[in-house]
């Protein structure tokens, strides 16, 4: 025999085949659609930790307003007893001293369109102090006359044309009423939350 082979070699054939079926097989869609895919995932996979990071942000949010709430509700109620004694003790006598100084304002607001004297009536109690203040700071042509049913903190202005009235003991009743409510409310917001 010679040194010549009788028997076709398919190994090389097959290698080169198979690369070339599959290079060919691999078509640009294929491609494509396998890009896609994986696009889609990672969107997919970033959506869900978005989605959970803005559900750990909800609840640490909620958790921070409760927090607030409750810190809220607490300061205020521990401010009540001072609150209170405020509009009990102070409030009133902070009215009783600005009570002057409240009816010089009045009549000079008055004062401005008004030509004939103006009569001030005012509890007994008062009288002695809203005489010194009216010759001191008015200006003008008033009359002082007690009358024995106003209130402690009320005055009463007339004039020609009309009349106004000073209440400053309405006015604390009205801040102790607010008071009151505010902390009402307050109840009514720790049964709401509980």
């Amino acid at each position: 025999m010679t040194g010549m082979s009788y028997l076709e070699d398919f190994a090389a054939k097959t290698d080169q085949t198979a690369f070339t079926q599959a290079t060919t097989s691999a078509s640009p869609k294929s491609y494509d659609e396998g890009y896609e895919a994986g696009w889609n995932d990672a969107i997919a996979a970033e959506k869900d930790a978005s989605d959970k990071s803005l559900r750990d942000m909800a609840v640490a949010l909620q958790e921070a307003g409760f927090t607030y709430f409750e810190a809220r509700q607490h300061v205020l109620k521990s401010l009540r007893p001072f609150v209170e004694a405020i509009s009990q003790v102070i409030l009133p006598e902070l009215a009783q001293a600005s009570l002057g100084p409240k009816i010089v304002e009045t009549l000079d607001a008055l004062a401005n369109g008004i030509e004939d004297p103006i009569e001030i009536l005012c509890p007994p109690a008062a009288e002695s102090t809203l005489r010194e203040i009216c010759e001191e700071q008015i200006k003008f042509p008033v009359t002082l006359q007690a009358e024995p049913t106003l209130a402690d903190q009320q005055v009463l202005f007339r004039y020609a044309n009309g009349s106004a009235e000073l209440d400053m003991s309405r006015c604390v009743a009205d801040i102790q009423t607010a008071i009151t409510e505010f902390y009402a409310g307050l109840t009514a917001e720790d049964i709401q939350h509980a």
